[in-house]
């Protein structure tokens, strides 16, 4: 017979259960993910600001998801929106902006519940394929030692982006008129306060590592090639990264290391806070002392 007709004894309650009453149109809590939803007018990091708290089903879809946010009153202003409108990613522990939410179903995100969620409402509806990502650019001044604003543009890299693909890219979105070859590429690293310089040659060092853990596991079968890409690391490129780049005539009397004043001092201030009082010294002088000299600075940390 039917359980709801069955008595209380029947059924095998205490007198110390706890009763929850739902109906069947009510989304159970274990169903239910929360997000801090915030909003960002240019896509940037810096730019950010906190809305609210929403809950949504894990089950639902990323247009669900979208049209929950559009009723938050924070979007009352805007008087249409259509979904592929509204960019959303997740916020990194950097707090940095991850890679732009595009899957269908919420439940393939790899995102936790009560993770931070930023919204960007764009001017015009946003297509993105796979492989496609939202890069920052930033100019390098050489004679500032420093970079101009970032501005937004969108690399159409493909699976296995290149570094001559990213080039060729920032060149068009900027309007030069240069070869590949005159043009100098470093993607920010906001862990170390550290500007990376791009070169095949790194890359092939990082593939050749890969290749050669791969063959101590090679018991079975022959191994594909491996394919170099940005993606991969060092670099990881991916949606939110800063990437830098500086026209080569315009350093040729200048020793310029692609590093800024304000990352210099940061790093300092990272490895004051992440050494130990024992060697605290000894750690920021080795660290500082790889600073001189180099195109790549790192804290080696």
């Amino acid at each position: 017979s039917n359980k709801e007709d069955r008595s209380v004894q029947a059924n095998q309650l205490k007198p110390s259960d706890v009763i929850i009453l739902k109906d069947n149109f009510y989304d159970i809590p274990r169903d239910m993910i929360k997000f801090h939803i915030h909003l960002t007018k240019t896509g940037h990091h810096n730019d950010s600001e906190y809305l609210d708290l929403l809950q949504i089903s894990e089950f639902d879809t990323l247009g669900d998801l979208k049209k929950k946010i559009t009723l938050m009153p924070a979007f009352a202003k805007y008087k249409e929106i259509m979904p592929a409108q509204i960019r959303l990613r997740a916020i990194r522990k950097d707090l940095f902006f991850g890679n732009i939410l595009n899957k269908r179903e919420l439940h393939k995100f790899d995102i936790e519940d009560n993770s931070n969620l930023v919204v960007q409402v764009l001017d015009h509806p946003e297509s993105l394929e796979q492989g496609d990502m939202v890069l920052f650019i930033r100019k390098r001044l050489v004679e500032f030692r420093s970079y101009g604003e970032p501005k937004e543009m969108l690399f159409i890299g493909g699976e296995y982006p290149q570094i001559n693909d990213l080039k060729d890219a920032i060149i068009k979105f900027e309007g030069l008129d240069l070869d590949l070859q005159e043009i100098d590429l470093v993607v920010y690293n906001p862990y170390e306060f550290d500007w990376m310089y791009v070169c095949q040659a790194t890359l092939e060092e990082e593939n050749a590592k890969k290749k050669a853990a791969k063959r101590k596991n090679a018991k079975k079968g022959g191994q594909n090639e491996e394919k170099l890409s940005l993606k991969d690391g060092p670099y990881y490129l991916r949606d939110g990264d800063i990437v830098g780049y500086r026209i080569s005539y315009e350093c040729i009397d200048i020793d310029d290391d692609f590093q800024t004043a304000e990352d210099y001092e940061n790093r300092v201030r990272f490895l004051k806070e992440s050494a130990s009082k024992g060697d605290e010294e000894e750690d920021i002088r080795v660290a500082l002392d790889k600073s001189v000299g180099g195109i790549r600075i790192g804290v080696g940390f």
